[in-house]
Parts: structure tokens; sequence; C-alpha cells
């Protein structure tokens, strides 16, 4: 489908770098990364805002690198939206099309009541609320059939409720007008909800790319494990057992007279190594538990933050473990600081990059 190779974009104060993508089509690419990353300089070289001073874009195998935005059958939403406060609902969506015709105009109604905006076409964009605004810039935006749909952090402006609407509508226009769509945003909730695949961005370069599972649970570099959310960082120094063929990892702790913990990992790695484990992967318990779990220790209980529906305990057993456990089972379990507790968890959930 879109297709970008080795590509450079100097703007002098940015440069994106040797940035190599391909989006599938009727594929959900989502791409995330922090504030400067380059997510939205990538998004507006896509529709023809930059130049590259090197490298390719490719849409269904036509090169569209010098292209002007207008053919190359790519449409943008951007953050704030950018409707035109002189213009009805209606006339903003019209401005939108390249052809004026009555089977286009048509297509109006159609989209219009798709995205539930039929009954609001005629009022001014000074009147419409965030949800409103939005699904409007969608169907400016889609009114064309474009091959491609990109999304510049369509929902950081929106509250909750609307926000979930919102990420609702846009799987169906992916799954029913099988619109191929690549979107930028900073929330990792929105990367969940509605990838196929993630790309993580930073200073200008993707620095990983797969489906939202692999980049969560196998980040390939220490600032994708910290960006996605991975708080069980640690250093350690890896051997493989012939026995189990197992990674076997020493890390060390703030216990005598062992002097560090032993962690296995079905990754085989050997020397020093940095391993990460989610806290989600991470069970606790009051009693030791019969498990088939590689990695079973003893600690106490260090911290305990509510965080609404889900509560984080931190169990130190000479390293400190971030768990997290739902309110309910928190509850169930009776947990206080400093009480006695094991934490377990799977050699696979251990990750070696």
């Amino acid at each position: 489908m879109i297709r970008i190779k080795d590509l450079v974009v100097d703007l002098k104060e940015f440069a994106l770098k040797n940035i190599d993508l391909e989006v599938k089509e009727g594929e959900y690419f989502v791409i995330i990364g922090p504030t400067g990353a380059g997510k939205s300089i990538l998004l507006e070289t896509m529709v023809g805002f930059h130049f590259p001073v090197h490298g390719s874009i490719e849409l269904d195998g036509k090169n569209i690198t010098r292209e002007e935005p207008r053919k190359r059958e790519i449409g943008i939403v951007f953050q704030d939206y950018m409707l035109f406060p002189h213009l009805s609902v209606k006339k903003n969506i019209e401005f939108g099309l390249k052809k004026k015709k009555s089977s286009r105009l048509d297509d109006i109604t159609k989209l219009t009541k798709f995205l539930e905006i039929d009954h609001i076409l005629e009022r001014m964009p000074d009147t419409l609320s965030g949800g409103e605004s939005q699904r409007v810039a969608l169907a400016r935006a889609l009114i064309n059939n474009p091959k491609v749909l990109l999304l510049d952090e369509p929902l950081s402006a929106l509250d909750l409720n609307t926000r979930d609407r919102i990420i609702k509508m846009l799987g169906r226009i992916k799954d029913e007008r099988k619109t191929t769509i690549i979107h930028v945003t900073h929330d990792q909730f929105e990367a969940v909800s509605l990838a196929d695949r993630i790309a993580v961005m930073n200073k200008g370069r993707i620095l990983q790319i797969g489906a939202p599972d692999q980049v969560f649970r196998r980040p390939n570099s220490e600032f994708v494990a910290n960006f996605v959310g991975v708080e069980n960082l640690f250093n350690g120094t890896a051997e493989i057992d012939p026995l189990t063929e197992l990674s076997v990892i020493k890390i060390k702790t703030n216990r005598e007279p062992e002097g560090y913990l032993t962690v296995l990992s079905t990754m085989k790695r050997t020397g020093n190594v940095r391993l990460s484990i989610r806290p989600e992967d991470i069970l606790i318990s009051v009693t030791r538990i019969e498990t088939s779990a590689r990695n079973i220790y003893k600690g106490r209980i260090a911290s305990i933050t509510d965080q609404g529906i889900i509560t984080k305990v931190v169990v130190d057993v000479g390293i400190p473990f971030v768990t997290v456990i739902t309110k309910r089972s928190f509850e169930d379990l009776a947990l206080k600081e400093d009480m006695s507790v094991y934490i377990t968890f799977k050699a696979t959930a251990v990750h070696i990059f």
C-alpha cells in the first residue's frame, strides 16, 4: 500500500533520519512516541507538505515523493481539526471535494449519516463540541475516498467519553469502509485499542515496529521499554543452562550473603544483559503457590499505590519488583505494607535486550 524507503527530511531545526516503513492495505497503523519525536513531520511528509532530501514514498507502487498534495490520494485530519470558521458544517465538507459532481455531493449524505453528523450540517464550527468537530474533520478528509487516511493526534483534545466514542467510530471506518489508516499519538491506550501494528519513534527515527503485544511485551531497547511502561528494568549477567537451555541471569541485590538474584528466561543470551518484566505478568500471593512458573521469590511489600481500578504493589525481594493487581484482588488478599508475600512469573515473561 504505502512504502517509505530510507527517507531523510531536513528541516534545519529537526530531521527525520533513514525512515523505512511499509503499511499494508486496510491496516490500522499507529505511530507512537514522545512529543518532538517527529511523528507529525512524518505525516506531513507523506501528505506532501515537506519534500525529503533523500529516499522515496510509494503508494500502490507509484512513486509520489514529489507529487503535489492534492494528487496523492491521501487524506489528513490535523490535531486542531482546521475547520473553516466562516463555513457551515456542510460547506466545510464540500470544500474537501475535488470534483463537485452530483454523485459526489450525494456521498455527503451517506458519509455524514455514517459519522452521525447528518443533523448538524447547517451549524457553524464555533457551535460544535470537540467530538462533533472531530467527526466533521473526518468527513472532510474521507469525502474523496482517500487510499490512506492520516490522523495527527486526533483524540488529544477530547474528554474520555467522547474519546471512547471516536475510537469505536475509527474502528468502524477501518472495518466498514476498508480505509487504510495511519494514526499518530503519544497515548498508549489509543495505540492498543486501535492498532494492527505499532511503530515507536524518537528523535526522528523509528526504533521498533510490530504488533502491539510484541512492542509492549518485547521492547527492543531501553528507550522503548521505558516509553511503553515497563517498570521492571534490571541489569544482569546471563549464561545458558545446558540442561534446561534457559538463560540464567544473575542480578545484584541489596541482600547478603547471596548478593544476587537468579532469574530464568526462555530468551537465549549470554554476557551482560538488560532485562524487563511487565508488572501485569507478575503474580503476587500470600503463600507460595504450585505452578510451572520458573521464577518464584519471597519478599516484603515495600509500597502500595492506589491507581483507581488497579493497585500498584512494589515487592522487595532483594531488588524491588513492581506488580499491578485489580482492586478486587488487592482487597481479597488484604495486602499491607511490610507484609511477607511471594511473587511469581514465567520464564517467557522475562524479556532480554
